[in-house]
């Protein structure tokens, strides 16, 4: 049994922002693929090549820097989440929904997530793991927050296991990879970044192609989790999103 039944009542104003709405992931997709671009160049020209003139450039749109563009645009990837997110929690609590607790659940982590990209809480924490966890190496765990996102991750994957079930199949599916895609970002890359860095330094390659495919992923992850959610809104909220426009 599905959490949701379709809504079917046509209304062109509604069908009009909806149209414009679907053209969102698209743009948000293009404008990645940019910042990549341009994040990747940036750290090639100044690190590999050792061409320090423009190094505005390179903090403007380094990847892997903190409050630069890519910083900003994840941020708004991951807030456009929550927004969509808090619309359909809404939703939810009008028809009484069995799973409110869960989109809440992740209303309320998205709204972390955001927080967490632009003040850099899990580095933080890593700081602090080091100097309490004293080891010579330490391998994939060099970022070693990644031993507490770990559980926490499993925690999640268990708690919304019933939940991504009673999904609709498409819901389901769209949740299931851009989930599988972040945090194979996230962690995966996390780790592999780690454990290079700890070996060879940041300055090398490796590393930038291990930073490249974790942001990507990242990135690519949150717009097609967004995707998910516009497409569960036009599928299954049209009831509750008319009467805003009328």
């Amino acid at each position: 049994m599905t959490q949701n039944t379709k809504s079917t009542s046509p209304d062109k104003p509604v069908e009009r922002i909806l149209v414009i709405a679907g053209r969102i992931p698209f743009v948000l997709t293009i404008m990645a693929f940019l910042l990549i671009i341009a994040g990747t160049l940036s750290y090639y020209i100044h690190f590999i090549k050792g061409i320090k003139q423009g190094g505005w450039i390179y903090r403007l749109f380094f990847l892997g820097g903190e409050w630069n563009i890519p910083t900003y645009f994840s941020v708004i990837l991951l807030l456009g989440a929550f927004a969509l997110l808090l619309f359909i929690s809404t939703a939810e609590k009008k028809r009484k929904s069995a799973y409110l607790l869960h989109w809440r659940v992740l209303t309320g982590g998205f709204l972390l997530m955001a927080a967490d990209e632009l003040l850099y809480f899990h580095e933080k924490l890593g700081l602090f793991l080091h100097e309490l966890i004293k080891c010579e190496s330490y391998g994939l765990f060099y970022y070693i927050w990644v031993l507490v996102a770990i559980p926490i991750v499993i925690l999640l994957a268990v708690f919304f296991t019933r939940f991504i079930w009673n999904l609709p199949g498409r819901t389901r599916i769209i949740f299931v990879v851009s989930g599988i895609v972040y945090l194979t970002g996230a962690v995966g890359f996390e780790m592999l970044g780690g454990w290079q860095a700890e070996k060879s330094g940041a300055l090398n390659l490796t590393y930038l192609l291990f930073e490249t495919i974790e942001e990507s992923l990242e990135m690519f992850g949150v717009i097609f989790f967004i995707y998910g959610l516009l497409d569960y809104i036009q599928t299954y909220c049209l009831d509750d999103f008319r009467p805003l426009l009328k």
